[in-house]
């Protein structure tokens, strides 16, 4: 037999309602908080229960006729004003209900964590701007070291150009060249170093959100705990004040029998 959930039922209303414990609806169910149940839900009544007995429901907990009889009349029990308030009060926490918890850091650290794990290192010195700011300056300084070699070997021969000039010049080009092969590895290293330093303000940005994360899901758990708690107390007020009400029906009913 299955049950569904109504707006401001209990596990002890439902457990009235089909003769039946708190204990065992909330073992057939695997329901952890005994305090906490939602409306539209279904529940598997235990075997053995059924839906009589002494309480009868109209629509729901807080609405629940107790039949009677007075005088060979119908009679009928309807909660108090203080169980009608305790109820009400029960319902708005119940409204109260907290949403899933929603990070507002969770996007960044996707991402962030994503470009940590994703990075890999490789230098191309073509791709290097300060690379290419030196081979610049390295071929302007080897082209005006080659044109004055070779004016330096032209004058030698009476201005006349020669292989011999070119080659002095080609060799004046290339020693220029050669310097500019040295630099690369200090620019590799340069380049390792950003790649270094970069990973580490990425880690630096990753332990910041997440100690940000860390105490947004401590705050909303709180939140929630305290939400929890509440819930917890309006039921017990709400099921004392309850309980108390109906029994006082009771003997007012037991004392109409006297009576008679």
């Amino acid at each position: 037999m299955t049950y569904t959930i109504k707006k401001g039922d209990t596990l002890t209303s439902i457990a009235k309602k089909h003769n039946t414990t708190v204990d065992a609806l909330a073992s057939a169910n695997n329901i952890k908080n005994k305090n906490l149940i939602y409306a539209g839900n279904t529940l598997e009544i235990p075997d053995g229960s059924s839906g009589g007995g002494a309480v009868s429901g109209s629509s729901g907990v807080w609405n629940t006729v107790y039949e009677g009889a007075s005088n060979g009349k119908d009679s009928g029990y309807r909660q108090s004003n203080d169980v009608q308030d305790a109820h009400k009060e029960l319902e708005n926490w119940q409204d109260r209900r907290p949403g899933a918890y929603d990070s507002a850091y969770s996007d960044q650290l996707d991402a962030l964590i994503s470009a940590a794990t994703g990075r890999a290192f490789s230098y191309d010195p073509l791709r290097d701007p300060l690379y290419r700011s030196y081979r610049d300056s390295y071929r302007q300084g080897g082209r005006l070291a080659m044109q004055d070699a070779m004016g330096m070997a032209a004058s030698l021969t009476g201005g006349m150009g020669n292989s011999y000039a070119q080659s002095v010049g080609q060799q004046a080009y290339g020693a220029y060249m050669q310097d500019l092969a040295q630099v690369i590895p200090e620019l590799y290293e340069a380049a390792y170093g950003r790649f270094i330093d970069e990973g580490d303000q990425l880690e630096d940005q990753i332990q910041l959100l997440s100690s940000l994360d860390d105490a947004q899901w401590d705050r909303y758990n709180d939140m929630l705990e305290n939400y929890l708690e509440e819930g917890s107390f309006l039921l017990d007020k709400y099921e004392t004040l309850s309980d108390a009400d109906y029994e006082r029906f009771l003997d007012y009913m037991e004392l109409l029998r006297a009576s008679v």
